[in-house]
């Protein structure tokens, strides 16, 4: 059985509980989704072929102990590369990703605001960065 990430243990942990919201996607429910699309979108599907897992926890209020945690599963984990940071109206939001061997495998969205945070974790074999917005869009996801 391989081991608990760090991601795995802060999922469970909030999993369930009141104002907060877990979602965990397969990569068998992400090909049905798109097999449901009008749009046949060959970079789309090449995206969701090298996801093995898409999960998301939300806290719907601002928790400061929620949000440090978040913060926490990419500062305690040194393969995290931060690629970006975007502050707005009282809102930042930050991408990390894992890369190994030029690919990366690991991508972590963490966005927090005055009323929620988001913490999106997309795991998989050769993420293309650029490509999971557009499918967040095919899935009316809002990034």
């Amino acid at each position: 059985m391989a081991q608990k990430s760090a991601f795995d243990t802060f999922f469970e942990k909030y999993s369930g509980k009141e104002d907060y919201t877990t979602v965990d996607l397969s990569t068998d429910f992400l090909k049905m989704i798109m097999g449901f699309s009008d749009e046949k979108d060959d970079d789309i599907n090449e995206l969701v072929s090298n996801i093995d897992r898409i999960r998301i926890v939300v806290c719907q209020e601002n928790n400061p102990v929620f949000a440090e945690e978040a913060t926490k599963l990419v500062t305690n984990n040194k393969e995290y590369k931060q690629i970006t940071n975007v502050n707005s109206g009282g809102e930042v939001t930050r991408i990390h990703v894992i890369q190994k061997q030029n690919k990366v495998t690991d991508f972590m969205l963490i966005s927090t605001g005055k009323t929620e945070c988001v913490v999106i974790n997309v795991v998989g074999k050769n993420l293309d960065v650029s490509k999971v917005s557009n499918l967040s869009k095919n899935m009316q996801i809002k990034l």
